[in-house]
Parts: structure tokens; C-alpha cells; sequence
């Protein structure tokens, strides 16, 4: 059974900050991008979805069970992501 995540509300100028592309290995990244006020994943090869804030790092899917958790490196930048999924934690690095 899926969890039920609650939705919160973060300002465009956050968002900002998580785009990016992402390589978890020479031919499969995962890109996030901005719309609006709206951010969105896309793996190589597969559909565009938005995602959505759970927490300051932690984003989720509607779509699917999974979700993607950033992390800074010590500048307090984005380095990376974990795309969770399945039992699955597969982490790609900020090319971009």
C-alpha cells in the first residue's frame, strides 16, 4: 500500500535551485526541470512528471510509488540525487 505524502508549497526560487541534470551513469541521467512553479523529473527515455515537495530534500511522484531525495554538498549546494523506488536507491550526480 502506498503511503500517502502530504504536499507542501516551497517558493519558485527554491525550486530553482534542484535543476539540474543528474547522471546516474554515462547513458542514463535524470533532468529536472522548472515550469512555472512547478518542478519536473525525466529519466532517459521515459515520460516527463512532476514531482512534488514532501520536505526541504525530499520530493515525490503522484504517478508512481517513488521518490527522489537531494542532497547538498559542504557549500550547501545540490550535488546529487537518490531516486528511491521499489526498495531501490540509485544515485545520480549533478552534472549541470
Amino acid at each position: 500500500m502506498q503511503k500517502i505524502r502530504k504536499e507542501i508549497i516551497i517558493t519558485t526560487e527554491e525550486l530553482q535551485k534542484f535543476v539540474g541534470t543528474y547522471a546516474v551513469e554515462k547513458d542514463f541521467e535524470i533532468k529536472i526541470s522548472l515550469d512555472k512553479d512547478q518542478l519536473f523529473s525525466q529519466l532517459t527515455g521515459q515520460n516527463v512528471f512532476p514531482i512534488f515537495v514532501e520536505s526541504e530534500m525530499l520530493f515525490f511522484y503522484k504517478v508512481v510509488d517513488a521518490q527522489i531525495q537531494f542532497e547538498k554538498n559542504e557549500k550547501g549546494e545540490i550535488s546529487n540525487l537518490f531516486l528511491l523506488q521499489n526498495g531501490n536507491k540509485i544515485e545520480a550526480k549533478r552534472t549541470k
